[in-house]
């Protein structure tokens, strides 16, 4: 039988983590996460129309400090972590997508910023859930 699965949609916010990750765990479902970098996509975007250099080791350094983060967190969990994500791209594009693509049975959208939650929620035709947490 197969497992249902959340996607868990968190943009590059570390104190979120951990508390976005427990409360996805207790759920029962497989988690895919997904963590949006869209700041360093901004970044690059307009580092090359203003023609200004951009450094070809940030996204991958981001990756690699996001993945450590998590895999230290995973470390002290025991949750169904069925695929991991990080990645740069445009919020509402990338989000979009891997819920067209994963096909998940439920999103969780866990962003410091509510406003742009809600207003990615919308694009969003699955069960959902919008998390706030505490200091992030």
């Amino acid at each position: 039988m197969r497992k249902e699965k959340v996607l868990l949609i968190l943009e590059d916010n570390r104190h979120q983590y951990e508390s976005a990750l427990r409360y996805a765990g207790k759920l029962g479902m497989s988690i895919i996460l997904l963590v949006i970098l869209e700041d360093i996509y901004t970044l690059e975007k307009t580092s090359t129309s203003l023609g200004v250099p951009f450094s070809k080791d940030l996204l991958p350094k981001a990756k690699e400090r996001i993945n450590n983060k998590i895999d230290a967190i995973l470390d002290k969990m025991e949750i169904d972590l069925e695929e991991k994500n990080i990645v740069a791209g445009p919020m509402e594009e990338t989000a979009s997508k891997y819920v067209s693509d994963k096909k998940p049975e439920m999103v969780i959208i866990c962003f410091s910023d509510f406003h742009r939650a809600v207003k990615l929620a919308d694009k969003i035709d699955k069960d959902l859930m919008i998390i706030k947490l505490r200091g992030g």
